[in-house]
């Protein structure tokens, strides 16, 4: 699972362990005593069994763990297996001759573990052979696609608050004005900056400052319906994009939230109070007038001291007198 195996010296070793118990056994008569006739096993080959049976549940373990590198078919093959092994060991420590019921079970127990081997490796290799030989290459695939998604989302998304950024919002308010335009929905824009935030920095510090931010984030969020959009312009400005919502609905919710911000209470800075700007899209406006109408709005609270809601429509369109028009079909 973790490294490149070298099968030529994994081979040598393997052949140079059997020949040397093999030898032991046969032509040194150095090998311990596993069985005694009448008897049973003796504690050597009893608690060989066991340490095997510890093993396979070790492995067992580890292929759990592993489990993602493993198509599910050969996996759970592999752990029925292994079980069937186990099954195997254990039966054999408690047979005394060789035509005992637990030998015999012992010996099924192991043909049903080479059944489930043949399963796992040459049945499913033959049948699904792709999902065996690309599984990695699938498995990284899924890795590349999750980074990617999460590179996406941090891309749209302000660090500090954890609401969408700037580069988000725009995209959200171009495809919602966009769908408002053909749909002849309504969608209000809501702009709002935290009064006299600089005097905030100067007197408790940045990282006071940045609590507020994300305590007025996480305010602002639980106030705002689902569908709603709710972005960190930049600095202490936040915006608010409000689908199927006319202007005059857009200034009632506005100036709730306003009143809710005022009656809120700040650990460390006590009161806080911020001024909003509204307007409402229409069908001649583009992003650039949308967004500079509502911070033109968002600009007359403040000169007008602060705390407070300005609401503002899109300009008419000029209308051309009658007596300087140019008449088309002159007589």
């Amino acid at each position: 699972l973790k490294r490149q195996l070298r099968l030529g010296l994994t081979f040598a070793l393997y052949s140079g362990v059997t020949s040397l118990a093999l030898l032991a056994i046969f032509s040194w008569e150095t090998f311990p005593v596993c069985f005694i006739k009448g008897v049973g096993l003796t504690d050597f080959k009893k608690t060989s069994e066991y340490i095997i049976s510890l093993l396979l549940v070790v492995a067992m373990l580890l292929l759990y763990r592993n489990r993602e590198k493993f198509e599910p078919t050969v996996q759970r093959y592999l752990i029925l297996s292994m079980l069937a092994t186990i099954a195997t060991e254990l039966s054999f420590t408690f047979y005394t001759h060789l035509y005992g019921l637990s030998n015999l079970v012992g010996h099924y127990c192991k043909i049903v573990s080479y059944y489930f081997i043949y399963k796992a490796i040459i049945e499913t290799g033959f049948v699904k052979p792709y999902d065996l030989l690309f599984r990695e290459l699938k498995l990284r695939e899924e890795e590349l696609q999750r980074a990617n998604e999460q590179l996406s989302r941090l891309a749209v998304t302000d660090p500090l608050t954890g609401i969408c950024n700037r580069m988000g919002f725009d995209d959200m308010l171009a495809n919602e004005t966009r769908r408002a335009e053909r749909y002849g929905t309504p969608v209000s824009l809501v702009m709002l900056d935290i009064d006299h935030f600089k005097h905030i920095n100067d007197e408790y510090g940045h990282h006071t400052g940045d609590r507020v931010l994300k305590q007025l984030a996480r305010l602002i969020k639980a106030n705002i319906r689902a569908n709603d959009l709710f972005a960190r312009w930049g600095g202490e400005e936040f915006m608010i994009m409000l689908p199927n919502t006319n202007l005059a609905d857009a200034g009632t919710f506005t100036e709730k939230l306003r009143a809710i911000i005022e009656h809120l209470r700040f650990a460390e800075t006590g009161r806080l109070t911020c001024s909003f700007g509204v307007t409402a899209f229409v069908a001649a406006d583009t992003l650039d007038s949308l967004t500079s109408r509502v911070d033109s709005a968002l600009y007359s609270a403040k000169q007008q001291g602060r705390n407070r809601v300005i609401l503002r429509e899109a300009a008419p369109p000029p209308t051309i007198p009658a007596d300087s028009r140019v008449a088309l079909n002159p007589a």
